[in-house]
């Protein structure tokens, strides 16, 4: 995985980012423009502040705009959870570097 620099965000904590330049797509409705994916590793210092789930889309009703979040486990990482080219690429990338990490 191709990490940047490590820095310190104003408000503390740290985070790394994936350079992905090579997957970046032309946009659909806009001829002449791409679509660049940024990616961030994150290191949380401060108690989380948003819900977290154990099941995946634990949404709290459907409609257009919900999140749902949750951990995995590097292993658990799969490319083909993901619907968009990219984020494959980058799942696959991040479960080599989380098993490879510890």
């Amino acid at each position: 995985m191709k990490i940047g620099g490590q820095f310190t965000p104003a408000k503390g904590g740290q985070y790394k980012t994936a350079r992905t330049g090579q997957f970046n797509r032309q946009i659909q409705f806009w001829e002449g423009y791409q679509l660049m994916s940024i990616y961030y590793l994150a290191r949380i210092k401060e108690p989380v502040r948003f819900s977290i789930s154990e099941i995946p889309f634990d949404f709290p009703e459907m409609k257009n705009g919900c999140q749902s979040f949750r951990w995995v486990s590097p292993g658990e990482i799969n490319p083909d959870d993901f619907t968009f080219p990219i984020d494959k690429h980058v799942a696959h990338l991040l479960k080599e570097y989380l098993i490879r990490k510890s």
